[in-house]
């Protein structure tokens, strides 16, 4: 034991000593929550609680110039009965009793990045990183990037995998090409991107081109004048699949438009106004869905805030509990919403009350376009400068789109969610 001991004290100096000749830092961090969550389904007699618990370790090697960054998740869900979950209609568990579901741990990033000496405001970087574009894509992916910053300008490039189905061939890849600006002035910034999405035969790629090209046009703005401001985003998308016997050319757009006005200090009043386009399914060779033509809608249809139809609550590995986020993933209808929020913070006190109104933008035959009725709210205490505890309610007043035609009793969703929030 001794000579352990021995053998760890001079592992440990010469560390101390290394670190201090070539200034390498390490930095260790970590967020995460654990809450429990009771919920109504939006289909009648539908309902369920469960407790969750994510922890995200966070570690960053830096040499000056020099990064390396680990970022890991870990979900644990309480009382899941066995390892596979079974899935409802609404892709909820409900199979929960005594015992913890143990998941594995997931890379949530993991790459270098290196600033080149020759070059002022020039970075690389390579590895599993995060990309974020409001209404397009929110996660992260495989990628390279080259970013060059000037004053007030930043420009970045990205080559995104996101999909490789046989490593021994490229024939089956799918890929993002990313072009990224913002100028900024004052408070204010404006971001236009572009897109090149590569889709090729048999890809694993979520979106819903099986093969062929995508463009992708977006513009982000944040306006800032005094007390008034306004965030927007606005997307146009067009691709087409070849892979029928018929080309079908894709075309959607997506925009989000949010006017504020700080009434005080800590208080924030905002209208939003959120579109998606939708299909009507008359056309075999076209489609008008914006979630049909951008890159990943699991992934992408970020930069929104209604917890129950936008699926934007305060959850881990599983989300839309209540199943009413149909229009945010899966469904080429498209949707449009209405609302007004409130944001204050009062010493250790947060709250934010918002609510909306949303309907379908395409319904079939015999289906109402109404969703309902949406009222949030989430109410935060600071425990501790890096701790939050929070309550956090969703109802919506259902609306007759998801009835379907009369084929599904529904009935009003909601859930409540408590927990804790951290980040140190």
């Amino acid at each position: 034991m001794k000579k352990l001991l021995a053998v760890l004290i001079v592992l440990c100096a010469a560390t101390a000593v290394f670190a201090e000749e070539t200034a390498t830092k390490l930095n260790v961090g970590a967020s995460g929550f654990v809450f429990g969550n009771n919920y109504n389904q939006i289909v009648k007699d539908k309902n369920g609680d469960f407790g969750e618990a994510r922890i995200q370790p966070l570690f960053t090697i830096t040499n000056d110039s020099f990064d390396v960054v680990l970022k890991l998740r870990i979900d644990e869900e309480f009382g899941s009965k066995t390892e596979d979950t079974s899935v409802e209609e609404t892709g909820t568990s409900t199979n929960y009793s005594s015992g913890t579901k143990q998941k594995a741990i997931k890379v949530v990033n993991a790459y270098a990045k290196s600033k080149v000496a020759g070059v002022e405001g020039l970075t690389l970087a390579g590895g599993i990183m995060s990309y974020d574009f409001p209404l397009i894509y929110s996660d992260n992916m495989p990628m390279f990037n080259a970013t060059y910053a000037f004053d007030p300008v930043t420009i970045a490039l990205y080559y995104g995998k996101l999909s490789e189905e046989n490593a021994q061939k490229s024939s089956d890849d799918s890929q993002v090409y990313i072009a990224d600006a913002t100028v900024k002035f004052g408070e204010s910034s404006i971001r236009p991107a572009f897109f090149y999405h590569q889709i090729k035969k048999n890809s694993l790629d979520n979106s819903d081109v099986v093969e062929g090209n995508g463009f992708i046009y977006a513009l982000n703005a944040s306006i800032v004048a005094g007390s008034f401001g306004i965030d927007a985003t606005g997307v146009y998308a067009n691709a087409k699949d070849t892979s029928g016997t018929e080309d079908v050319k894709y075309t959607g757009y997506a925009f989000d438009i949010a006017p504020f006005i700080k009434v005080a200090e800590s208080v924030k009043i905002s209208a939003f106004m959120t579109m998606f386009s939708g299909d009507k399914g008359t056309s075999a060779t076209k489609n008008k869905s914006f979630l049909d033509s951008t890159l990943d809608p699991s992934s992408g249809t970020n930069n929104l805030r209604l917890y129950i139809l936008e699926d934007c609550g305060t959850f881990g590995s599983q989300s839309d509990v209540t199943g009413g986020a149909v229009m945010r993933y899966s469904n080429n209808d498209g949707y449009s919403a209405y609302g007004l929020a409130i944001d204050g913070a009062f010493g250790p006190i947060t709250a934010k009350l918002q609510g909306a109104y949303a309907k379908a933008n395409q319904a079939t035959s015999g289906v109402k376009k109404d969703l309902g009725i949406e009222i949030d709210a989430n109410i935060g205490y600071a425990l501790t400068n890096v701790s939050t505890l929070y309550v956090e309610a969703a109802y919506l007043k259902t609306g007759k789109y998801f009835e379907q035609g009369g084929t599904v009793d529904t009935q009003n969703a909601q859930y409540v969610n408590v927990g804790m929030t951290f980040s140190l």
